[in-house]
């Protein structure tokens, strides 16, 4: 038996392809049902990307993991690319320091904490990076 597809409703395709997915910034799409705006998305796929990277960290003969954070990461670019292009580009930055087998765990907690404080996610202390 084949996994029932997502709920997503589409509510009026003529013009741009209008979705309804539940998410109230992804209402336009473009193309084939493009969730190209959504800074939520984008951080969870770099939330995932700081995941698998940390386990290739860990133990490198997970090279496996460290690939598939280079695509989580490459994938939340195309999520910002539109509407938040220098989160995008910071994304873009970490993605190809992570291929110059820098080590950038400072990085990508600060990406994270700067996307999620973009999205309204928490408010952040500046001086500390955390959440307040």
């Amino acid at each position: 038996m084949k996994p029932k597809p997502p709920d997503v409703k589409i509510t009026n395709y003529a013009e741009l392809g209008q979705v309804d997915d539940g998410h109230p910034e992804n209402k336009e799409a473009s193309g084939m049902m493009n969730e190209a705006d959504c800074l939520y998305c984008a951080l969870k796929h770099v939330s995932v990307a700081y995941a698998l990277w940390n386990e290739f960290m860990g133990a490198p003969q997970y090279k496996l993991e460290f690939i598939m954070s280079l695509g989580e990461l490459r994938a939340a670019e195309l999520h910002l690319v539109q509407k938040y292009p220098d989160l995008c580009v910071a994304v873009r930055e970490l993605r190809l320091g992570i291929e110059n087998g820098d080590k950038l765990f400072d990085e990508f907690r600060k990406l994270m904490v700067a996307m999620a404080d973009v999205a309204g996610i928490f408010e952040v202390d500046d001086e500390n990076q955390n959440r307040m």
